[in-house]
């Protein structure tokens, strides 16, 4: 994005790193999730600095339109492929396309292209940290779906507080550098 370090930033995903780190340290039995959700967050942070690039050339609909219809085309296309597309495939019945409808329509593309749109605004930094907070929704889910039988060690835990704090001390640090950066920029009389 062609602008300059931002220490909070660096400091930020340091923190994430040694957050992971002790998530790699007491959770060694599921290594291949940790390193899928690891190349997970690696690909959404990517996606999102090349959204961030676009959206300085095109419309958020017209970015949001291509990559949702290259995401259909291509997982259609592999499904045609491997031979998966007919192997257990249901056609919904009638009652269900109101909710599939409100589904695709209102959760995933306007989702998306709203999430595309907010980035005229926000970082791309800002924007792939709410990003990645989707795992750590999903492990509440699941200890809410699931209860005690999806308890992990307290290293586990621990880590993924490191990383929430690192996460929501990030904009309250940011709003309090900036204010620091106005104050010192005014003119004093």
């Amino acid at each position: 994005m062609r602008r300059p370090l931002v220490w909070l930033e660096v400091a930020t995903g340091f923190l994430i790193i040694v957050g992971l780190y002790m998530i790699f340290q007491f959770e060694p039995d599921h290594i291949t999730g940790i390193i899928t959700a690891l190349i997970s967050a690696f690909l959404a942070g990517l996606f999102t600095v090349l959204n961030k690039v676009m959206i300085t050339r095109h419309r958020p609909l017209v970015i949001s339109f291509y990559e949702m219809g290259g995401g259909f085309a291509g997982i259609t296309l592999y499904m045609l492929f491997s031979g998966t597309f007919e192997a257990g495939l249901q056609l919904p019945v009638w009652s269900d396309w109101l909710f599939l409808l409100l589904l695709g329509v209102v959760c995933t593309a306007y989702a998306f292209a709203e999430s595309v749109k907010v980035m005229d605004v926000l970082s791309a930094y800002t924007v792939v940290l709410t990003i990645n907070l989707e795992p750590i929704y999903g492990i509440l889910l699941a200890f809410v779906f699931f209860g005690e039988s999806e308890l992990m060690s307290g290293g586990f835990y621990l880590g993924t507080l490191t990383i929430l704090a690192a996460v929501f001390l990030f904009p309250v640090l940011n709003r309090k550098f900036i204010k620091d950066r106005k104050a010192q920029k005014k003119p004093r009389n």
